[in-house]
């Protein structure tokens, strides 16, 4: 993974059955091509923890993220119980800094949903 461009450092613990990429700041590297190194070396994706930044959007009433850099658009999955929804809309057209989740499916398809944990106005 580390001959990805824009790859840090990569950790991987064997005990825990997890891998830890860090990217450089302002890197292109796409999850996509990440995952798929992961299914190269036989391992299985499970779900990404990502901090992005990004463009807060709305298409057909769903709130979604365009991440810096890279022509990328994901929806945001927000948890009910977290409330903040309105706060967080008011935002739309703002660059947030989002810290979530992206689940990857098992199949080929490219995961498009980062479920929002946090979220603050960038810098």
């Amino acid at each position: 993974m580390k001959k990805i461009p824009g790859v840090e450092s990569v950790e991987a613990s064997l005990n825990q059955g997890k891998a830890f990429v860090r990217l450089r700041p302002g890197n292109t590297a796409r999850l996509e091509e990440l995952i798929q190194r992961v299914r190269d070396n036989a391992f299985t994706p499970k779900e990404a923890n990502v901090l992005v930044y990004g463009e807060l959007l709305v298409a057909s009433d769903k709130l979604q993220l365009k991440v810096q850099g890279l022509n990328q658009t994901f929806d945001l999955a927000l948890d009910p119980k977290a409330g903040a929804t309105g706060e967080l809309r008011r935002q739309v057209g703002r660059v947030l800094a989002v810290e979530g989740v992206i689940p990857i499916p098992k199949g080929k398809s490219a995961p498009h949903v980062i479920q929002l944990k946090q979220w603050k106005v960038a810098p």
